[in-house]
């Protein structure tokens, strides 16, 4: 399987880099189901700065209406449940779950459910953060490991992937990798400005699932 870790110039902060990737991989003028909306940061950008459509879904009542303003469509609901993925159902060029995976018990069950909605020729864009990065190879050595507030250890996620992990799971829900984008860090970069250095090992891809904080993934179903 072909992986491409493409890395992107302009990209100041890692939340940013992932954001930038998602949102090359989506487009301009797409038909886009949003998983895990919250308060419709991303949403705005889709509709506002790439003309899409964007129905919605989140769990937060609070969250949602905030979000609202951005949706042509939005659904208040579990994201696991059944009622609300067929109220989700639809026919898409998009489907995002940007950091939304790793919060499901059965992502792969998801995944599989919403293929249907998927138009002719259209993917997914997912995010998720890379357990095996660096960082928490680091605290494992130490005997540790420690769930956080934030981050790839953040103490809400039910899931946990890797490369192969993740790549595994797609596959299971009836998808192919259709591209793979790692977004990396290496160690003391901002301290030491080793930013520049994180930029020139991911353009040469090296060792991805060991300084990929981040994987951002679009995913296409199975002929």
């Amino acid at each position: 399987m072909q992986y491409d870790f493409a890395i992107s110039d302009a990209a100041i902060t890692d939340r940013n880099h992932t954001l930038a990737l998602q949102f090359e991989m989506i487009g301009h003028d797409k038909d886009v189901l949003e998983l895990g909306c919250a308060t419709g940061r991303v949403t705005r950008h889709l509709a506002e700065r790439l003309a899409c459509r964007v129905t919605g879904v989140e769990f937060d009542p609070q969250a949602a209406e905030l979000a609202r303003p951005f949706c042509e469509r939005l659904i208040v609901g579990d994201l696991e449940a059944d009622a609300t993925l067929c109220e989700a159902a639809g026919a898409y060029d998009v489907i995002l779950a940007g950091d939304v995976l790793e919060h499901l018990r059965e992502p792969a069950r998801v995944m599989a459910a919403l293929r249907s909605s998927l138009k002719p020729g259209g993917t997914w864009v997912i995010s998720v953060p890379n357990v095996a990065h660096w960082s928490v190879r680091k605290e494992l050595l130490r005997g540790r490991f420690d769930f956080t507030d934030t981050g790839v250890m953040d103490r809400t996620h039910l899931r946990w992937f890797t490369v192969k992990t993740l790549s595994e799971m797609i596959e299971e829900a009836g998808y192919t990798v259709k591209r793979l984008n790692a977004v990396y860090t290496v160690p003391l970069q901002d301290q030491l400005h080793l930013r520049g250095l994180a930029r020139w090992l991911q353009r040469r891809r090296i060792a991805p699932g060991f300084f990929g904080i981040q994987l951002v993934i679009q995913a296409r179903p199975k002929p």
